[in-house]
């Protein structure tokens, strides 16, 4: 398998029996050493911090282990929404959530900058609260705010009979608590509106924002119809959005809830298999790329100063090749890509018109108008994302 000693990244391995046990020889996947936070920092690259990684079955599930503290993987907020795909998504969201809201008040768990509330109340004007582990509303949201971690206990006002989160599941260490402590803070007929990440798709593209210390869970739409559904809830009606997201609304039917089920091996079985090519496929991908960068003579550059980036290098991405990170983000700017020396810079910092340049990269659905904009910026810039 590929290997990496770039600074502090190890190998990993694939073992090719469905295990059972609980301990890290019986994972699926394995990471020796992996960054811990997929941000960018502008602390010295002896203060990273590297954990080992394991993909393998619990509790009838794939999931990610360990789970680390939040401190360390959620070091800061780095999910600045950038790029027409989120622009899009939120508006759609917003018309999602305006149309199968119930009442005027939306509660909504996650929601960090507030653009959410923002773009539905362009639409209609609602009252908002963003309860987030690390709010950072933008100063157009005019909402509520609550800090902290989301607990059913904490008495949500009778004003809030909808409750949306957007991108959320995926981050939480336990989807099934979670939802439990929604359904327990809701009262028969409430609403709750979800937009998921498609991770159906997501595993057959060999995503590299698929699985990792942040999406610890293998959420596929199946099994996020079966949380609903054994935490009270019964689907109302949801929408794709492009090949990025799912939408879900679903009303509170009962407050009888079941507990998960576990008779999933059939599809333990299917899951399993499509971790093994998608792990196949990413060194496929990066091999094409090293192929690539081994026939370019002029300066390379790696797209994307985050996730995308440090499982690249963790599957065996040539770094000696590589000058600096590009990234849309502001607030990444001259700041290190966590795990790794790479400074991340924005592209028209870096891309000269006739210069001879190469920019690779793996980012999955946001490819297309990346591609525009490079190409904007270099007409004669290579470009290789995989």
């Amino acid at each position: 398998m590929a290997n990496s000693s770039f600074h502090g990244f190890d190998k990993f391995s694939v073992q090719s029996a469905l295990m059972e046990s609980k301990n890290e020889q019986d994972a699926i996947v394995s990471f020796s050493s992996f960054p811990v936070f997929m941000g960018c920092v502008e602390t010295p690259p002896k203060e990273d911090v590297f954990s080992p990684m394991y993909w393998k079955i619990e509790n009838d599930a794939i999931v990610v282990r360990p789970i680390l503290d939040s401190s360390l993987v959620y070091l800061d907020n780095h999910n600045e929404v950038v790029g027409e795909t989120w622009a899009a998504h939120h508006q759609e969201f917003a018309s999602f959530v305006l149309k199968n809201k119930l009442g005027e008040s939306i509660y909504e768990v996650g929601g960090a900058h507030g653009l959410l509330s923002i773009e539905a109340n362009k639409t209609e004007s609602i009252k908002w609260c963003i309860h987030d582990i690390n709010p950072r509303p933008l100063e157009q949201y005019k909402g509520e705010v609550v800090h902290g971690k989301f607990r059913a206990n904490q008495q949500i006002s009778k004003d809030y009979s909808t409750i949306v989160h957007s991108h959320t599941l995926e981050h939480v260490n336990d989807p099934y608590g979670f939802m439990r402590e929604i359904s327990l803070s809701q009262n028969i007929g409430d609403i709750q509106i979800l937009s998921i990440p498609n991770m159906d798709l997501m595993v057959k593209r060999a995503d590299l924002n698929f699985l990792n210390f942040e999406h610890n869970y293998f959420l596929t739409r199946y099994r996020v119809h079966q949380i609903l559904q054994e935490t009270g809830y019964r689907i109302l009606c949801e929408d794709d959005f492009r090949s990025h997201s799912i939408f879900i609304a679903a009303v509170l039917d009962s407050k009888n809830i079941n507990g998960f089920v576990t008779n999933r091996e059939q599809n333990l079985i299917v899951e399993r298999q499509l971790i093994l090519n998608y792990v196949n496929q990413c060194e496929i991908k990066v091999n094409r790329l090293n192929q690539a960068m081994s026939r370019f003579k002029g300066e390379i550059y790696v797209f994307g100063s985050h996730i995308f980036t440090q499982f690249l290098i963790a599957f065996g991405l040539d770094t000696q090749r590589l000058t600096y990170c590009l990234d849309n983000s502001s607030s990444k700017r001259g700041k290190r890509l966590y795990g790794t020396p790479l400074v991340s810079y924005k592209p028209e910092e870096k891309l000269i018109q006739g210069k001879v340049q190469m920019v690779v990269g793996s980012i999955a659905g946001y490819e297309a108008e990346v591609r525009a904009q490079l190409s904007s910026l270099n007409s004669n810039v290579s470009l290789e994302f995989c």
